[in-house]
């Protein structure tokens, strides 16, 4: 009698009957049916977690340089146009000065002057707001990123 109650044939006289254990008192008699992985799987799970989010914060660093380093070369590549372009206007407004100046239309010379020296500062104004753009681009990005990892 004591065997179908608390030895080994306990789970044939439960099938027998057709006993349903609550699932909770199906989950201890399982743990402790398996007590080595029981206690071996939680460890490995975090373990390689752990393993996991070092090598991930790893790349995702990587990851967060490379486009910031492509978003500084693309600033780099905008200012360096830009300052193209600047010069460019700059001689030729000062071509036309100069060629004003010396047929004596000294007005004129002035007028181009002033007008080369707004449409750099333009330029410049132009190639500031990439930068602040591109930097508010780098900190979004940045910030997301830090978010997800």
């Amino acid at each position: 009698m004591g065997y179908h109650l608390i030895g080994a044939g306990r789970r044939q006289m439960e099938d027998a009957v057709g006993y349903r254990p609550k699932f909770s008192k199906w989950v201890r008699r399982l743990v402790l049916a398996h007590p080595t992985p029981t206690y071996l799987t939680p460890i490995a799970v975090v373990t390689a977690a752990l393993l996991l989010g070092v090598a991930g914060s790893a790349s995702a660093r990587d990851f967060g340089d490379r486009v910031d380093h492509r978003l500084d070369r693309k600033g780099d590549h905008i200012e360096q146009r830009l300052d193209q372009k600047g010069n460019r206007i700059e001689a030729r407004y000062d071509r036309r000065a100069t060629s004003a100046d010396s047929h004596g239309h000294e007005r004129l010379a002035n007028h181009l002057e002033a007008r080369g020296n707004r449409i750099n500062a333009r330029l410049d104004r132009k190639g500031q707001r990439a930068d602040n753009r591109l930097d508010r681009r780098g900190d979004r990005f940045d910030h997301r990123w830090d978010r997800r990892h």
